[in-house]
């Protein structure tokens, strides 16, 4: 089975602008992640200074 002349460039570009818009949700995935733990470690700090020993 004989692919076209524009196939092959055509799946190629299909395939960047797929990997191009993965990396783009993993990259959007660690920066909710990242704020997410940010969050955590601030409320972590909060809690640690108010439940310190004497």
């Amino acid at each position: 089975m004989a692919a076209g002349n524009g196939t092959l460039p055509t799946l190629g570009s299909v395939i960047g602008h797929a990997e191009t818009a993965l990396t783009k949700l993993y990259d959007l995935r660690a920066q909710a992640d990242a704020a997410k733990d940010t969050d955590l470690s601030a409320q972590l700090a909060a809690k640690s200074a108010t439940f310190r020993p004497a």
